[in-house]
């Protein structure tokens, strides 16, 4: 067997571990956070606390979130794919809703005190969410 120079061994292990640790930031982007979006509907009358929340139940329904939680003006919803998994808290009332992150798994969330970065398929997730919400409300009638 024929010896590797150390020197040329560092080299190869630095490339090796640069290259592996340029594939797990390129798996992190800045996370969306969208704030407070207002509810907006076709009629332009507001919607019921009821009517906003099925708008947000059905939004979620339109790409595969599951309300994993239900409490007074707060629904948890959850999305799962084979290899990741997200839940947030989407806070409302007859104006508008936050949605919110709660937790994650294989997403590389990390949050400091300058930034907070998670998997891109998160945003473009809650960027999905937000829009079939918008639509459902859209759509809903006013009870």
């Amino acid at each position: 067997m024929k010896k590797t120079n150390p020197t040329l061994r560092s080299l190869l292990l630095a490339a090796a571990l640069s290259t592996a640790a340029g594939a797990v930031s390129a798996r992190s982007a800045q996370m969306v956070e969208l704030g407070r979006q207002a509810i907006v509907t076709a009629d332009s009358k507001p919607l019921s606390l009821q009517a906003v929340r099925k708008a947000i139940i059905a939004g979620g329904a339109a790409h595969t979130w599951k309300p994993v939680g239900d409490q007074p003006g707060v629904l948890t919803l959850e999305a799962d794919s084979s290899q990741h998994q997200v839940v947030v808290d989407v806070a409302y009332d007859a104006q508008g809703y936050q949605i919110t992150y709660k937790s994650s798994a294989n997403m590389n969330y990390e949050h400091s005190d300058k930034k907070t970065t998670i998997h891109p398929k998160y945003n473009k997730w809650i960027e999905d969410l937000n829009s079939a919400i918008r639509s459902a409300a859209l759509a809903a009638k006013s009870e």
